[in-house]
């Protein structure tokens, strides 16, 4: 039997919304959302802030809870994102991209990053040895990285304390990986080639939509 769909929604920044346009999307966040989007300086964190939570708004209106619901939004004393009741979701960005995923049973992370060129003597403390070992003979050693990297960032958001946790703590073998005695399971979303993008949940059985949405 199929597991519980998860819905994988995404939009690009390559685009500057108009005046208009933001004004519209801006007045429809709740307050503190408007106030945490204004802290930004620049015009692409900005809308990047704004992006992730619209796309919140459609993940929830999918399943049914959409509408005046972003008002029920808070942090955590972790910074996360949550919304009182079953339905769990996180958002990241990188660059050209914003996406959200979004699930009504159990804990959902996920983690979008650009492909870049690294020095692995700087994420050494991040990484085990056997991780980096992994690295230094891949084929693609910066490809390898952020795969490795966007996988342990979207446990660490599923799980909810963030950098409290080490990420050398994660054990990753396939799609699967331990923390501290829980099990966590992962998908690769393939958006750009030049870009790494993971999500995690503890849903051992599921499978993933991934859909783009275009705000102009």
């Amino acid at each position: 039997m199929p597991g519980r769909v998860i819905p994988i929604l995404y939009s690009s920044l390559n685009k500057r919304l108009s005046d208009e346009t933001w004004c519209t999307y801006v007045q429809w966040m709740p307050d503190f959302i408007q106030q945490r989007i204004n802290r930004y300086r620049r015009w692409e964190d900005k809308q990047a802030c704004l992006l992730g939570k619209l796309l919140i708004l459609e993940g929830l209106e999918g399943f049914g809870s959409g509408g005046a619901s972003l008002n029920d939004l808070s942090f955590d004393k972790f910074g996360r994102l949550f919304i009182n009741g079953q339905i769990d979701f996180n958002t990241s960005h990188s660059d050209e991209y914003v996406i959200c995923a979004i699930t009504d049973a159990g804990r959902v992370g996920v983690d979008i990053e650009r492909i870049r060129p690294f020095d692995l003597s700087e994420i050494d403390q991040c990484l085990t040895a056997d991780e980096l070992e992994y690295i230094r003979r891949a084929s693609d050693s910066s490809d390898e990285f952020y795969r490795i990297w966007t996988s342990k960032e979207s446990i660490l958001k599923a799980d909810g304390r963030g950098l409290a946790v080490d990420l050398r703590e994660i054990k990753i073998e396939g799609q699967k990986a331990a923390l501290q005695g829980h099990a966590w399971f992962l998908r690769e979303i393939e958006i750009d080639p030049h870009y790494s993008c993971h999500i995690a949940t503890n849903q051992q059985d599921f499978e993933h939509q991934v859909r783009e949405f275009v705000f102009e």
